[in-house]
């Protein structure tokens, strides 16, 4: 056994397996006892001496052996009747090996999972970045869109306010999308006020597009509806006569 290398050796397995002083303590001296035996494979000791050497007690020197048993730096055979028990110092050469070799693979494993984290938080980055150019840049289209087509600030609003409905019902506009409302918007009306009135509709609705209000068709006190009233009657009286019906009675007094 080389003592060198297995005390430095000892010495560094000592990070990663702490013992108790009085451990550390016992294994020195079971390391002295054996080199002045040149270091045979198995040696023997009483608690006695190993008690003289380390000033520990019986109980708490046990303590200590127990734990390098468990920790696999040594084996004991308890020795039969008055005779000592039998020590042997497993080489912790080829031990130290193994261990470096399971540290050089975790440390492996740890820095593949380091860098597949790296490269998913780079790709995540990679995305949101692009998502809010995308983002920033279909704003900016829309802002140039409502500012060249419309003065009213009220309108604007209303308009930014079906946009972000349509955002609400998972139906968001596209720039070429936005650019086709307005049009469509100017050609139902060019009057502020039915447009604000217009747009308010299909926020309030939901709707996705855009539709013309409802005509009052009750309002038959104007020229124009009464007019319509009656061309709309003399038509249908053409239709009665000329399918052979009576209608000399059905007559008003315009």
């Amino acid at each position: 056994m080389n003592y060198i290398k297995q005390v430095n050796t000892f010495n560094e397995l000592l990070q990663l397996n702490p013992l108790h002083s009085n451990s550390q303590c016992l294994y020195h001296i079971l390391m002295h006892i054996n080199n002045k035996c040149n270091w045979i494979s198995e040696f023997t000791v009483s608690n006695t001496l190993l008690m003289s050497y380390t000033g520990l007690t019986l109980s708490t020197l046990q303590r200590a052996r127990n734990n390098l048993i468990q920790k696999g730096f040594i084996t004991y055979k308890k020795g039969s009747g008055n005779n000592a028990g039998i020590y042997k110092i497993n080489l912790l050469y080829e031990f130290d090996q193994q261990n470096e070799q399971q540290v050089d693979q975790q440390s492996d494993r740890q820095n593949d999972n380091k860098v597949t984290t790296l490269n998913k938080q780079k790709t995540k980055t990679k995305t949101e970045t692009k998502t809010m150019k995308e983002k920033n840049k279909k704003e900016t289209e829309f802002d140039q869109l409502i500012n060249q087509n419309f003065s009213d600030e009220e309108l604007k609003k209303t308009i930014y306010d079906f946009i972000k409905m349509r955002i609400a019902i998972k139906k968001p506009l596209t720039t070429k999308g936005l650019e086709l409302m307005i049009k469509k918007l100017y050609s139902l009306t060019t009057v502020i006020e039915e447009q604000i009135e217009i747009l308010n509709n299909s926020i309030m609705n939901n709707w996705q597009g855009i539709f013309p209000l409802k005509q009052d068709t009750n309002k038959l006190n104007s020229k124009g509806s009464f007019d319509d009233f009656k061309e709309l009657w003399e038509e249908a009286k053409l239709k009665d006569e000329q399918s052979g019906n009576n209608t000399d009675n059905n007559s008003f007094s315009w």
